[in-house]
């Protein structure tokens, strides 16, 4: 994957809900090139 780099994370980056919907709460949001530890989300769905 190659999310290109911004302080802000204001262009590219990659959000990880717990939950099905857009509107599910937030776990995590990347926007580096760097490899995250897992993710564990409170259910069996993630957006």
């Amino acid at each position: 994957m190659d999310i290109e780099i911004h302080r802000n994370c204001s262009w590219d980056y990659l959000e990880i809900l717990d939950g099905p919907l857009l509107i599910s709460p937030l776990l995590k949001k990347f926007c580096n090139k760097t490899h995250p530890a897992p993710i564990i989300s409170s259910s069996h769905t993630a957006t």
